[in-house]
């Protein structure tokens, strides 16, 4: 599951469009720090697009920013945009066949400042809801078909044309 490190790259794209001072790191050059406070797990089944759903999460992660002088930044612009669009990762459409993504939802809930090592640093908390699925490809789809009323129903089954094929 590639969820922490792929909401660690959106955060870094949102600080450099709305904070990008934030990111001049005094520390070890990274300026976003995500960590999984609390995961749950539920079984799911379905087919969603070309995407066979395995399981439904729900949770808190937490981001860190640990920019030098974080505490003298004026953070309102990032607040603004994390609280206006909240950060989606869809599906990501390069992952093998058979191969597992996520998509999510993380919504901003808290924002708190914490001392480490004599320099402030600001934690984000977000809820996330998220689905880990298999990339099953078109082919796991099943056909959808439609008939002209009334001839509907078993008795007219060769009267009905694929959705997907030239049935506009």
């Amino acid at each position: 599951m590639r969820l922490r490190s792929r909401f660690a790259s959106e955060m870094h794209a949102r600080l450099a469009s709305t904070l990008p001072e934030a990111l001049a790191t005094a520390w070890d050059g990274q300026a976003v720090v995500v960590a999984v406070e609390q995961i749950k797990f539920t079984p799911a089944g379905g087919i969603e697009g070309d995407w066979a759903r395995k399981a439904t999460l729900t949770g808190v992660v937490r981001a860190e920013l640990r920019a030098g002088e974080v505490d003298a930044l004026e953070v309102e612009p990032l607040i603004a945009d994390l609280v206006a669009a909240p950060v989606h990762l869809a599906f990501d459409p390069d992952t093998p066949m058979g191969s597992f993504s996520e998509k999510a939802r993380f919504v901003l809930t808290d924002w708190r400042d914490v001392i480490r090592e004599t320099q402030v640093v600001s934690a984000l908390r977000f809820t996330v809801e998220a689905t880990i699925a298999a990339h099953a490809g078109p082919g796991a789809r099943p056909d959808l078909l439609i008939g002209q009323a009334p001839e509907i129903g078993p008795d007219h089954v060769g009267t009905y044309a694929s959705l997907a094929g030239d049935a506009a």
